[in-house]
C-alpha cells in the first residue's frame, strides 16, 4: 500500500472511531439526561399528587367541623328566638368549643391549601367567631342599656363585612336591633357559609 492510501484509510478509521465514540458517550448522555428528567416528572407528580390529597382532605375535615359547628350553634341560637338573652350557656359552651376547634384545624393546616382559598376561608371563620362571640355578648348585656350596645354590637359587625341585612336604620345612623331578624340572619348567613366550604371542597375534589 503506499503512502497516500495508507493516509486516507489512517485518516477514515480516525474519523469512524471519533465519530462512535461520540455517538456511544452522546447516547449514554442522552439516556441520562432523560432518566434524570423522567425521575425529576415522577417526584414532582406524586409530590403533587401528596399536596392535592392533603389539600381535599384538609378541607373536606374543614367542611365537617362546620357543619357540626353550624349545627351547635343554631341550637344554641334558637332558645334566644323570642330573646336573645334567653341564651343557654351550656350549649354556648358546646359551640365554643367547635369554633375554637375549627380556628386550631385551619392554622395548623393551612399550608396545604392554595392562597386565595384560604383567604376566602379566613374571611368565612373569622366572621363566624365574630357572630358567635357577639350573640354570646348580647345575652349578657344589661337590660337599661341594651338597645345601645346592642346596635352598637351590629354596626360593628356590618363595618367588618359581615353580611347581615333586614335592620331598621336609626336616627344615629346605626342599625336597629331585632332579636327575630338578628337570629334568623345569623342561622341564614351561617347556612351560606357552610354552602361556601362545600362548594371549595367540591371544586377541588373534582
Amino acid at each position: 500500500m503506499d503512502t497516500i492510501s495508507t493516509i486516507f484509510v489512517t485518516a477514515f478509521i480516525n474519523v469512524f472511531i471519533t465519530g462512535f465514540v461520540s455517538s456511544v458517550v452522546f447516547f449514554r448522555y442522552q439516556k441520562r439526561i432523560e432518566e434524570t428528567m423522567a425521575k425529576s416528572l415522577f417526584e414532582y407528580e406524586t409530590k403533587f399528587s401528596r399536596n392535592h390529597e392533603k389539600k381535599v382532605e384538609t378541607l373536606e375535615e374543614l367542611f365537617q367541623k362546620y357543619s357540626d359547628f353550624r349545627i351547635k350553634f343554631n341550637r344554641y341560637l334558637f332558645d334566644g328566638e323570642k330573646s336573645i338573652r334567653e341564651l343557654k350557656d351550656d350549649k354556648r359552651e358546646i359551640a365554643e368549643i367547635q369554633i375554637e376547634d375549627i380556628q386550631s384545624y385551619f392554622r395548623s393546616h393551612r399550608i396545604f391549601i392554595d392562597v386565595d382559598i384560604a383567604t376566602k376561608l379566613d374571611t368565612v371563620f373569622n366572621n363566624s367567631s365574630r357572630l358567635f362571640l357577639f350573640a354570646g355578648m348580647l345575652s349578657f348585656l344589661p337590660e337599661d342599656d341594651f338597645s345601645s350596645t346592642a346596635s352598637a354590637i351590629l354596626h360593628f359587625l356590618i363595618e367588618k363585612s359581615v353580611e347581615l341585612k333586614g335592620f331598621d336604620t336609626g336616627a344615629d345612623g346605626y342599625p336597629i336591633f331585632d332579636n327575630s331578624v338578628f337570629v334568623n340572619g345569623v342561622i341564614g348567613l351561617v347556612s351560606d357559609y357552610s354552602k361556601t366550604i362545600e362548594k371549595i371542597y367540591r371544586d377541588s375534589a373534582k
